[in-house]
């Protein structure tokens, strides 16, 4: 795998009155998705992975910058999260 760029993977903590949550995106070619170790927004891990079990390769690059902490980090409100979430979901 190539080395990984830091502004791929985006780790958001989203802060509330009584709860923080935490949300990661990583940019694609085609946009920015929402990604955790079991699940992309992509539509490669759509087709791929709910068919025969493949991760994409945005699950791939979100494993290796956790393990190399290499990715950039943003404390949001839940306001902000809620602009934010349509854009990685639409």
């Amino acid at each position: 795998m190539e080395p990984i760029s830091q502004f791929l993977v985006k780790k958001y903590v989203i802060k509330g009155e009584n709860k923080t949550i935490l949300r990661w995106i990583v940019v694609g070619t085609e946009g920015d998705y929402l990604v955790s170790e079991n699940y992309c927004s992509c539509y490669s891990f759509i087709q791929k992975h709910l068919r025969i079990g493949d991760e994409c390769k945005h699950i791939q690059l979100l494993t290796a910058a956790q393990k190399c902490n290499e990715y950039d980090e943003f404390t949001i409100s839940f306001e902000e999260y809620e602009i934010l979430r349509r854009e990685w979901l639409f």
